[in-house]
């Protein structure tokens, strides 16, 4: 059946969250498989790269110069990360070098049957089929268990495009908002000094009933913060000691008084 392989190929990969454990991310690798007949693509993961590697190596796949100069890349102890980019991409192009020592391998029948199960060859679903004459866009086949992991990046770079095909979008400067406060304080003011010029009387009686309104305001906020103490002090101790006695009788006739 290696007769009928024209070539194979590792053009990508694909990072997918596993259904089972969302905390676990795992990485597809498509492999590109190009028939006479058509062609199909079938994903793997590193572990069925290595047991490849394993098993050619035995079969003295790698005897050859090139194939003494290949290093198969280490497995990561802790999985891969969603940055990890660089990392998966030397992969693609070590597990492509790979495939494409295996296949030069001539007149040996255990190396290619091992090659043939790991391309799934002898796979009769048609639907993964691909006519060598349709477009270059390759079919991967459905892998319900899983779900594309799409990083933050992502969403960033699809909002920015948007963005850029909308025109840009009005927003305030940055510093526009901390200064917010400051003009709605000098508007107050600009109204108090225009009131006093016209109606000086309007003027000293709006500046009374501030002065009462901020005095009761004062004194509620005085009243709540004793009695709040009081509160505390007497969970936290309610025998207090006598040289403190004077400032808590102190407060206690100061909220009396109040009330």
């Amino acid at each position: 059946l290696m007769s009928s392989i024209a070539s194979i190929s590792v053009p990508s990969f694909t990072d997918r969250v596993d259904s089972d454990n969302p905390n676990h991310l795992i990485t597809f690798y498509s492999v590109n498989v190009e028939l006479y007949k058509g062609r199909y693509v079938v994903e793997k993961r590193y572990t069925s790269f290595a047991d490849l590697y394993h098993t050619a190596s035995r079969l003295g796949a790698f005897k050859n110069k090139k194939g003494k100069e290949f290093n198969f890349p280490r497995k990561t102890w802790f999985g891969t990360k969603p940055g990890q980019n660089e990392l998966k991409e030397s992969r693609r192009r070590i597990f492509e070098q790979m495939l494409t020592l295996i296949m030069c391998q001539k007149n040996d029948e255990e190396i290619d049957a091992a090659l043939n199960d790991f391309l799934e060859v002898d796979n009769p679903n048609p639907n993964r089929m691909v006519s060598s004459s349709s477009s270059s866009s390759s079919s991967s086949p459905s892998t319900p268990k899983y779900k594309p992991y799409r990083t933050k990046g992502h969403a960033l770079n699809k909002r920015n495009k948007r963005r850029r095909k909308d025109g840009p979008t009005k927003s305030f400067p940055s510093g526009s908002l901390s200064l917010l406060p400051l003009l709605i304080l000098g508007l107050l003011f600009l109204s108090l000094a225009l009131i006093n010029q016209a109606n000086p009387a309007l003027f000293e009686s709006i500046k009374v009933r501030f002065e009462e309104g901020a005095e009761r305001v004062i004194n509620q906020a005085l009243k709540t913060y004793t009695k709040l103490v009081l509160a505390l002090t007497s969970l936290q101790s309610p025998d207090p000691p006598s040289p403190s006695l004077s400032y808590w009788e102190t407060l206690s006739s100061y909220v009396n008084s109040k009330e």
